[in-house]
């Protein structure tokens, strides 16, 4: 989510939204595998990601029943206060930065995303 979208939002739902309304800032619809995928991806991992039982996942994480839902988060009410998000794909930045943080540690992912990468910082 680019910040600047993400106030937008902000500053829509103050004056538009009903108190208590919850909105997801999107600008695309994504269902959690399809995070985990492009966190995986921006990682350097070539292959897709697995997945863990909801059991196995409580163990690791209380909120693991939210994270293993299949549900798509989605944007869509936000759009109808108005908000009209028009910077890069939160998709984009998560493959990114997940790239940017594999890079940190010493990993060196595909050489494209290297130069894609250098360009953007």
């Amino acid at each position: 989510m680019n910040f600047d979208d993400l106030a937008d939002l902000y500053c829509i739902a103050l004056k538009e939204a009903q108190a208590g309304t919850i909105l997801h800032a999107a600008s695309e619809n994504f269902t959690m595998n399809e995070l985990a995928t492009a966190t995986h991806r921006g990682l350097g991992y070539k292959a897709e990601p697995s997945s863990l039982s909801r059991k196995e996942a409580r163990r690791l994480r209380p909120i693991a029943d939210n994270l293993t839902l299949s549900d798509a988060l989605s944007g869509d009410l936000a759009r109808t206060l108005g908000w009209k998000p028009s910077r890069d794909s939160i998709m984009k930045e998560i493959e990114h930065d997940a790239f940017v943080h594999a890079y940190s540690q010493g990993r060196r992912p595909a050489t494209n995303r290297v130069q894609r990468a250098v360009r953007r910082l």
